[in-house]
């Protein structure tokens, strides 16, 4: 199962933490939609399941400024955080193209859904937990690079080719984690610097 079971990292959840507030900040339909999901749960566990993501974030953008090493329990807050969004946001992205999609091409956004409910289930099971969260820290200078990179395929899907915000959130993450494994591979030196600080 190694192989399908996701790890992250504390960059890649603060960039997935700082990709979620942007898109906040600057789309508007996400915020609406949101908004509108929450004055229509009329069941309180569907509460709990929008608010749980919430401590999560904040002890990711939290821990990726310090080296404090990460409890059990913050490791769990960063891992539901994680797939709780992930999971989400696949399956928002899914269905908006299922209804925009013909032909053979609809196998694109219905493996979006079998995947984001794949990861869902996952958590259900214990098959996802808290030994996903690595230990490996972020550096100041994959920060500020992943940031940039952020901003720009967020400005490009959100204001050029003007996509559904789960789409743009969807293909953020997907870059954003690519660019990081390609920084390290172009640029040892980030990862090297990385391993200096942890020892």
């Amino acid at each position: 199962m190694g192989f399908f079971v996701p790890t992250y990292d504390e960059l890649s959840l603060f960039l997935m933490t700082a990709t979620l507030i942007l898109l906040w900040i600057m789309n508007s339909k996400m915020r609406d939609e949101v908004l509108e999901l929450t004055r229509h749960l009329d069941d309180y566990r569907l509460y709990i399941l929008v608010i749980m993501p919430l401590p999560g974030m904040f002890v990711c953008l939290y821990h990726v400024f310090t080296s404090r090493e990460k409890t059990d329990v913050e490791k769990l807050l960063m891992i539901l955080f994680a797939v709780l969004v992930n999971g989400g946001t696949a399956i928002l992205a899914g269905t908006y193209m299922l209804k925009h999609t013909v032909g053979w091409l609809v196998i694109f956004p219905a493996w979006n859904i079998i995947n984001g409910t794949l990861l869902l289930s996952m958590v259900r099971f214990g098959i996802i937990n808290e030994e996903c969260i690595s230990d490996r820290e972020a550096t100041l200078v994959q920060i500020i690079l992943g940031l940039i990179a952020v901003l720009v395929i967020l400005i490009l899907c959100n204001y050029v080719f003007k996509l559904y915000w789960a789409i743009t959130f969807s293909i953020c993450i997907v870059y954003t984690t690519s660019f990081d494994r390609a920084l390290q591979n172009v640029f040892p030196g980030l990862m090297s610097e990385q391993t200096e600080q942890s020892k």
